[in-house]
């Protein structure tokens, strides 16, 4: 199951494992999660596309505010592709 909040690194640093992975999704830039797996190891992904998803690191790693602009150009960045292979037709 999954939810959504606005992902910062307190918010973050509170999520507790449970038996079985879960996402938390954030509220400021769609796309843009935390996996938190049973270990307790927290990732940021960014689904830059349905059905298209890509790590971006490790909660602790970088800052989550760096996270979400990560993810920010990762989003950019698929646009961008989209729109080249449409006009090159």
């Amino acid at each position: 199951m999954s939810r959504s909040q606005k992902l910062t690194d307190q918010a973050i640093d509170a999520l507790a494992p449970k038996k079985k992975p879960y996402e938390v999704r954030d509220v400021d830039l769609i796309g843009f999660l935390v996996r938190v797996e049973p270990s307790g190891t927290k990732n940021f992904y960014c689904n830059y596309e349905r059905g298209r998803r890509v790590r971006l690191c490790r909660f602790g790693e970088i800052p989550t505010a760096q996270a979400r602009e990560a993810a920010r150009r990762v989003k950019q960045a698929g646009t961008l592709a989209k729109l080249e292979q449409k006009i090159a037709g």
